[in-house]
């Protein structure tokens, strides 16, 4: 289960231009800590069960977005490798390794890459929104959208 939290993003100003959301100040690259509804996001405010995590991979050259499903073994060293302390305190602790075990097993996780153009954004949506309303056994090894 997932509990909800803090409801914002943190973007640079470029990212502000690209989602189209007002930014006073495009002269400093710090990000800008904004919420989630000002770019058209809405607050879950009860626990929900976790489905997909998508692990982001550096621009690809193409027109394509593209997402990959890892298998439950590629999804635990993705999660230990992107959690802010999962490499170091890994060998350490016992239970965040249990932790990332359950995790890598009960949900499915993507591997995603896409061009970084404006364009792209329409096509990610689209396929998150897809694969929200299959139940899992039934998530795709590969999506592909072309911007």
């Amino acid at each position: 289960m997932v509990q909800p939290e803090d409801y914002r993003v943190n973007l640079y100003p470029s990212s502000h231009k690209l989602l189209n959301i007002p930014c006073e100040d495009n002269s400093h690259q710090e990000k800008r800590r904004i919420s989630i509804e000002d770019f058209g996001g809405l607050r879950q405010e009860t626990r929900c069960k976790l489905q997909y995590l998508f692990v982001l991979e550096p621009p690809s050259t193409g027109k394509k977005v593209q997402f990959t499903r890892l298998s439950p073994a590629q999804a635990f060293f993705e999660l230990a490798n992107n959690d802010h302390w999962g490499l170091a305190l890994l060998p350490h602790s016992e239970e965040l390794f249990t932790t990332f075990k359950k995790l890598s097993e009960n949900i499915t996780v993507y591997r995603l890459r896409y061009p970084r153009i404006n364009k792209s954004f329409t096509s990610i949506r689209k396929a998150m929104v897809h694969l929200s309303k299959l139940p899992l056994k039934e998530a795709p090894a590969l999506l592909e959208y072309t911007t």
